[in-house]
């Protein structure tokens, strides 16, 4: 798959919200053969003050942000002109749409509205609502209908509420051994884990969970395999965790069901038949 895919403001605002319309197209921003662009212009438009600027800056990092020069600008004049349009209400579509005609190759705007942006953009550029994958059938150029196969469905973050990022954040680094992605800040902090980030965002008004209390649920854990229960236990408490349940067997396995510094669960788990090798643990296949 290869080509350029457009982002309007409501695609950038809908990201960098984590909304639901765009957890295919997420995953899609940040293959490698695809070019990821948008307008400077956009920005201005997609910014949602309820999100945290780290948020919104992560989102926009995902993308090519290309400036509105003057030859932009005159170039989206001209594409208004043509389709007798004019006024603010369809400047940024107009600066948009000139961005993409600027691209080379297969190109693709995303939307939430298509009606002017169509018009603005024929007849080379393709433009596709957000909502557009859960449609059957082909997508547009660039191919991104591929991402319609479930089997290439991936997690690309897990992310937890809490009142203060950084703290959460370093529990959980000196749990894993892994560092705080450089970048975090008090409105959101991150963990990479290969594909996969372990994200922490701030919330106001944080209430939480008291497991096994049904009426403040637990709404997430999370389960560490181990290679040794006894030595893990002492360096989780060590650092903050609290034991609330141990459903270890006599043979040694099973697990332990702990709660983080602000309430998370999480389990140490301690599989049989899991072996241990130095690139983590291997699961035996499935009888």
């Amino acid at each position: 798959m290869s080509g350029t895919l457009v982002l309007d403001g409501e695609a950038l605002s809908k990201l960098s919200r984590r909304h639901r319309d765009m957890t295919v197209w997420l995953d899609v921003a940040r293959r490698p053969d695809l070019l990821v662009v948008t307008s400077a212009a956009t920005l201005v438009e997609a910014r949602d003050p309820k999100v945290p600027q780290a948020a919104f800056d992560q989102a926009v990092s995902l993308a090519k942000v290309r400036p509105v020069t003057e030859e932009i600008a005159r170039a989206a004049s001209r594409l208004l002109a043509e389709e007798g349009l004019h006024g603010h209400k369809y400047a940024v579509d107009a600066m948009l749409a000139a961005t993409a005609h600027a691209e080379h190759g297969d190109v693709t705007v995303l939307t939430g509205d298509t009606d002017a942006l169509r018009r603005l953009c024929r007849p080379r550029i393709a433009v596709e609502l957000i909502q557009g994958l859960s449609r059957p059938g082909p997508v547009s150029k660039p191919d991104v209908s591929l991402c319609q196969d479930r089997g290439m469905l991936r997690l690309t973050d897990f992310i937890i509420d809490c009142p203060d990022t950084m703290k959460l954040a370093a529990f959980y680094s000196e749990v894993t051994g892994r560092p705080v992605k450089e970048g975090s800040s008090e409105d959101w902090a991150g963990i990479q884990f290969g594909e996969i980030e372990l994200a922490f965002i701030r919330v106001d008004d944080y209430r939480a969970p008291q497991w096994p209390d049904s009426e403040h649920p637990k709404q997430f854990h999370l389960d560490f395999e181990v290679d040794e229960i006894e030595s893990e236990q002492r360096r989780v408490l060590d650092l903050g965790a609290t034991l609330r349940q141990d459903f270890i067997g006599p043979d040694g396995y099973g697990w332990q069901v702990y709660t983080d510094p602000i309430g998370h669960p999480f389990c140490l788990c301690r599989n049989k038949g899991v072996i241990w090798t130095d690139q983590g643990p291997v699961w035996p296949e499935r009888a």
